[in-house]
C-alpha cells in the first residue's frame, strides 16, 4: 500500500471518512461566505503569546466551518436535493445535478482551508511545546497490529469528545466531525508515531539513505527527512520507492538507483501554486529549454534524443513530456515509461515525473 504524501492532506481526508461512521451530528449554520475569514488586525506592536495565536486559528476554522454549513443549508433551499435512506433513522440527504458539483467543489477547498489551518496550529504547538522527535521503533508485526489498534480506538473516541468541527459530506451525505485544534496534534503525532514504527520494518540502509538526500540537497539546499517507503502500483507494484520531505517539496526516489521519479511541491497539495501566466510570459520555447536544463540537473543519463516528445498545457500550465515508446506500458497498462516536467507561466516548477528508471 502507499502511504506518500497521507501525512498532509490523505489522513486528513481518510479521518472525514472514518468519523462519518460514529453517527450523525447536527450543524450549526452561521455566516454567508466560505472563504478564509482573515486575522483581525492588532492594535499593538506587543507580540501575541502563542497560546492567543491558536485561540485565533480555532476561531478561524469555526468560522470556517460555519459558513460552509450556511453555504450547504442556502443550497438545500435553491438547489436540487433528495432524501436518502438512513440505516439508523436519522435524516440524510444527497444534492443531485449542478447542486452536486458546486457542493463538491465547496466541500473540497473547504478540507483544504481547514487542514491548512490545522498545520498553522500544529506548527504553533511546536514552537510553544518543542516535542522531540520520535526514535526508531520496534519493527515487530505485533507491536504494529497493537498500536494500530490503540489509534483506531483512540479516534472513535475523539470524534466523540474531542476538538471538532462539523461539516456536511457529500461523500457521506450526512454531517461529520473533523479533528481540529489539540484532537488534530494528538492525531498527528500518533500518525507519526505509528508511521515510524512500518518505516522500522522496511528502512534502507543508512548509506542508501544519505545518497538519496545528498540528491535532493543538490536540488534544494535544506533539511530533508524521511517520509514514507511504499509501492505505486500504477507505476510499478513490485518496486518500493522512498518518500523525502523539505520545506517545500516532497521527493520520490527509487533509492536501489538514486534516480529522482517524483518532485511534488507543497503548495500543489493545497491549491496555492500560481499557475497563470501574466506575470514574465515566458515562452514557450525558453519553457522547453528550462525543463531541459532541468531533466539534464537532476537526471544526467537521460537521453531525451531517444525519445517521443508529448508536451501539452492546460490553464497557464505547461507540461513538457517525454515517451519511451519502444518499452512496455507501466502497471496500469496504458502509459508509456516518460519524464515531465511542468511549469506554470512564469517558469516555476509544478512538478516533475521521471518514470523510465521503472521501466521493464
Amino acid at each position: 500500500m502507499n502511504y506518500t504524501k497521507s501525512l498532509f492532506f490523505i489522513t486528513s481526508l481518510a479521518f472525514f471518512i472514518l468519523a462519518a461512521c460514529q453517527g450523525n451530528v447536527t450543524a450549526q449554520p452561521a455566516s454567508e461566505t466560505t472563504s478564509l475569514p482573515k486575522q483581525p488586525i492588532q492594535q499593538t506592536n506587543t507580540p501575541l503569546p502563542v497560546s492567543s495565536k491558536k485561540e485565533e486559528v480555532i476561531k478561524r476554522i469555526n468560522q470556517v466551518a460555519a459558513s460552509y454549513n450556511q453555504f450547504v443549508e442556502n443550497e438545500k433551499k435553491t438547489g436540487n436535493i433528495e432524501l436518502v435512506n438512513s440505516q439508523n433513522g436519522s435524516e440524510e440527504f444527497a444534492f443531485t445535478n449542478a447542486s452536486d458539483i458546486k457542493v463538491a467543489n465547496e466541500f473540497l477547498r473547504v478540507q483544504e482551508i481547514i487542514l491548512t489551518l490545522n498545520e498553522e496550529y500544529y506548527n504553533l504547538y511546536v514552537q510553544e511545546k518543542k516535542p522531540t522527535p520520535f526514535p526508531n521503533l520496534s519493527s515487530q508485526s505485533d507491536q504494529y497490529e497493537r498500536l494500530s489498534k490503540e489509534n483506531s480506538d483512540w479516534l472513535a473516541q475523539e470524534i466523540k469528545t474531542g476538538s471538532t468541527v462539523i461539516l456536511y459530506s457529500p461523500m457521506e451525505f450526512k454531517y461529520v466531525p473533523i479533528l481540529i485544534g489539540d484532537s488534530y496534534v494528538a492525531m498527528k503525532e500518533k500518525d507519526s508515531e505509528i508511521t515510524a514504527l512500518r518505516l522500522s520494518a522496511v528502512m534502507p540502509p543508512a548509506a542508501l539513505i544519505q545518497a538519496d538526500i545528498e540528491l535532493i540537497q543538490s536540488v534544494e539546499v535544506g533539511n530533508v527527512k524521511l517520509a514514507d517507503i511504499g509501492t505505486y502500483p500504477y507505476y510499478r507494484a513490485d518496486i518500493k520507492l522512498t518518500t523525502y520531505e523539505t520545506s517545500t517539496r516532497f521527493y520520490t526516489l527509487y533509492t536501489d538507483s538514486h534516480q529522482v521519479i517524483e518532485i511534488i511541491p507543497k503548495q500543489t497539495l493545497s491549491g496555492n501554486v500560481d499557475t497563470s501566466s501574466r506575470a514574465t510570459g515566458v515562452s514557450l520555447s525558453k519553457l522547453e529549454n528550462l525543463a531541459k536544463e532541468f531533466i539534464s540537473k537532476i537526471s544526467p543519463k537521460t537521453s531525451l534524443a531517444n525519445l517521443t516528445p508529448a508536451p501539452g498545457a492546460k490553464e497557464g500550465t505547461y507540461f513538457f513530456r517525454w515517451e519511451d515508446r519502444t518499452k512496455p506500458a507501466l502497471d496500469d497498462g496504458q502509459t508509456y515509461p516518460f519524464v515531465q516536467v511542468g511549469f506554470n507561466g512564469n517558469g516555476e516548477l509544478l512538478n516533475y515525473y521521471n518514470t523510465l528508471p521503472l521501466a521493464r
